[in-house]
């Protein structure tokens, strides 16, 4: 079992291009638009927060990337 730490940050302004690596290739999206359904399971859950302005805090744990164990998370 591997377990990470995750600090996530939210840019308001962008200069340069994304670049592509081994991991992924950068897209961009309109909110509405996200395709969940390709992303790690979680994402679903605090992402859309994310966008709405919030902080998020606490602790997902996966079965596997599609399928979620458990999760504690608090929205501020």
């Amino acid at each position: 079992h591997s377990k990470w730490q995750v600090d996530l940050f939210l840019a308001q302004k962008w200069s340069g291009e994304p670049i592509e690596s081994e991991e992924m290739k950068p897209q961009w999206f309109d909110f509405d638009k996200i395709p969940y359904s390709q992303m790690w399971a979680d994402d679903a859950i605090w992402l859309p927060e994310i966008l709405k302005g919030k902080s998020v805090q606490g602790e997902v744990i996966l079965e596997t990337k599609t399928k979620i164990k458990s999760h504690t998370l608090v929205f501020e």
